[in-house]
């Protein structure tokens, strides 16, 4: 689901962090990155948690007319990141069943709603508990910027095995009662 992305952003050290940044500039950039961009969504998609990494960063730069001491630098990082397209299929969980439809999740990534009235008459998705793991198929996505995650409207695809309600079956001929 995630693909790798190579982003280009600025950090900025201040005079008061220069001494913890003596000894590794790199993993304390990548750090102040890591807390900035990780966990939420940018315009490239929601930026998976862990998984940023600096390939390489500029020389600090002092922004000239400003008198507060801080260097810029410019990095560029690989990071994994998730961008469901249209028609995407996307193994999520139940988190929440209502009037209105199901309400799936993918991680902490991407939240799906599944309209009931996209369902009419579909056996599976009446069958469905909180709790059960499915596959949807991605109809819209929508974001923006520092999101928590991705919000998208979906229609179920399918019903993992494993994870299927079972329904006792009552034949007919057990019902009726006879008499003598």
């Amino acid at each position: 689901m995630y693909h790798q992305c190579f982003l280009e952003e600025q950090a900025t050290l201040k005079p008061r962090e220069f001494d913890s940044a003596a000894i590794d500039v790199d993993g304390y950039l990548l750090l102040q990155l890591r807390k900035k961009l990780e966990g939420r969504c940018s315009p490239h998609g929601f930026i998976k948690e862990n998984s940023m990494k600096m390939l390489s960063r500029t020389l600090g730069q002092i922004k000239s007319g400003t008198f507060t001491g801080d260097f810029t630098f410019r990095c560029k990082l690989q990071c994994d990141v998730l961008y469901p397209a249209v028609n995407d299929i996307v193994p999520c969980e139940i988190l929440k069943i209502n009037k209105m439809g199901a309400y799936a999740a993918f991680e902490n990534s991407l939240r799906v709603l599944m309209p009931r009235d996209l369902h009419l008459g579909n056996m599976d998705f009446d069958s469905l508990k909180e709790g059960s793991k499915i596959k949807v198929k991605i109809l819209k996505t929508r974001f923006q910027s520092h999101d928590e995650f991705i919000m998208a409207v979906g229609m179920l695809e399918s019903i993992d095995e494993e994870f299927l309600v079972s329904q006792p079956i009552v034949k007919a001929e057990q019902s009726v009662i006879l008499e003598q």
